[in-house]
């Protein structure tokens, strides 16, 4: 890859590629869900429009999943822009959630699998969690780099925040996108919280 370019791909293949389920009814989750992975996409997309990187191309959708190439920018935003489908998703997701619950007959129904479409699509794939990890790695060492006194007090105080974001965040994100059962338990666990007020008490 260019040293000037980072890509958010959603990996080679359906992410569900070679589960039970999905290889016994021969179907492709990127065909049976697909609002999730467009909008997974395009949030990657709106974050590096916000963010001012460049953008070369963009596919919101394939059999194989999608990829957003974009120029490469200081690690603190490329975080921004790996992990923009797990905010923008599950924001989503929380709204159609709630119409579903109040709603009924076709609209419910329709509410119900945008809903599960856009949490199961809302984690990272390895490939965005990596370039996530990458990014804080590269964080520290450019702070290192500075040299000095500067430098390496800049680098101390940011070890902190890299290691919330990378083991209390990152690191749980993680087992949560390689296992694909984990990936449906998660749209379970996030129904759960909102049925529980979790995010009414937050707000």
């Amino acid at each position: 890859m260019d040293a000037g370019l980072d890509i958010e791909s959603h990996g080679d293949e359906d992410i569900f590629a070679g589960y039970a389920p999905a290889r016994a009814l021969r179907v492709n989750f990127n065909y049976l869900f697909f609002p999730g992975l467009i909008i997974h996409e395009l949030a990657h997309y709106l974050a590096c429009v916000l963010l001012g990187s460049r953008v070369y191309s963009v596919t919101f959708w394939s059999p194989k999943g999608g990829v957003v190439v974009h120029q490469r920018v200081r690690p603190s935003s490329s975080v921004l822009i790996s992990l923009a489908p797990f905010f923008l998703n599950n924001l989503l997701a929380f709204y159609f959630i709630t119409a579903a619950v109040d709603g009924y007959g076709f609209w419910a129904l329709s509410a119900w699998w945008l809903a599960f479409s856009l949490t199961i699509y809302s984690l990272p794939s390895m490939h965005d969690l990596h370039m996530s990890m990458a990014s804080l790695d590269r964080s520290l060492h450019l702070r290192r780099k500075q040299g000095g006194i500067i430098g390496w007090l800049t680098a101390l105080l940011w070890y902190p925040v890299a290691f919330v974001l990378y083991y209390l965040f990152l690191t749980p994100l993680l087992v949560f996108a390689r296992n694909r059962t984990l990936r449906i338990a998660w749209f379970l666990i996030f129904l759960l919280a909102i049925q529980s007020g979790v995010f009414s008490a937050a707000v």
